[in-house]
């Protein structure tokens, strides 16, 4: 079946360089914005592959932990020092292009930190998630699906203003939120301009007034929540016998 699609087009009013100043204006604050929020769950979801390595060693895994060689937070200490010492150099290169490369403003620590604890926080919930799968084809599903959720209610697609009553609750416990919230503070709190409706940026998203160190702070306590769930998966989960 064919669609037919037919329209007139209209001549649009010329812009006046005031008016073209303005929109770019806002449209530069706004791409800001998207990097704020592209840089968190790009961070979380890039660590999807994590999980790769647990199930390719989980038959060597169960057959050392059954002989008694090791514990579980051996294992998992072990797995977070390999995982940690390469980001924690890789991810200063990083953030530092993408600071400074783009002109960001606010505190580099606070930006890499943040980089650095969204790495964390999405390596131990790709162990979690490995944890708990019997198979690699369930954990494909599971934590891409479980991320993406997180994209909806972490405060840039639909503002906290706009959110379902309903809904609400699941922002609080999405740590994504207070990635993004620590970014957008640390980006406009020394300059936060007028941006829509009257309301500055900072008050259009719903972040005025809080604290990027507090939420740095929440998306660490999220780290140490999947973290001790991983730990829990790993020690607690039957998978095979001998």
């Amino acid at each position: 079946m064919c669609l037919y699609v037919s329209f007139v087009l209209v001549p649009a009013p010329p812009i006046t360089q005031p008016t073209y100043c303005w929109l770019l204006t806002r449209l530069t604050w706004h791409l800001k914005s998207c990097i704020s929020f592209n840089d968190a769950p790009t961070h979380l979801r890039g660590c999807c592959g994590c999980y790769c390595c647990c199930h390719a060693e989980r038959g060597l895994y169960v057959r050392e932990r059954n002989d008694g060689l090791y514990q579980v937070v051996t294992y998992l200490a072990a797995k977070m020092f390999d995982e940690l010492a390469i980001n924690a150099v890789v991810s200063v290169i990083i953030a530092a292009v993408a600071f400074y490369g783009i002109q960001l403003q606010g505190s580099f620590a606070l930006f890499w930190l943040t980089y650095f604890c969204t790495l964390i926080c999405g390596i131990v919930l790709a162990y979690t998630v490995a944890a708990l799968s019997p198979t690699m084809d369930v954990a494909n599903a599971l934590l891409p699906v479980y991320v993406t959720t997180l994209l909806f209610f972490g405060g840039f697609l639909f503002t906290y203003d706009a959110m379902p009553p309903w809904w609400k609750w699941y922002s609080y416990i999405n740590p994504l939120r207070y990635a993004w919230t620590a970014l957008m503070i640390n980006q406009f709190e020394g300059k936060d301009p007028i941006f829509l409706n009257g309301k500055t940026v900072l008050q259009y998203y719903g972040v005025h007034g809080q604290s990027k160190w507090a939420n740095l702070g929440y998306l660490c306590c999220f780290c140490a929540f999947f973290l001790v769930c991983a730990w829990a998966a790993l020690k607690y989960k039957r998978y095979s016998q001998r």
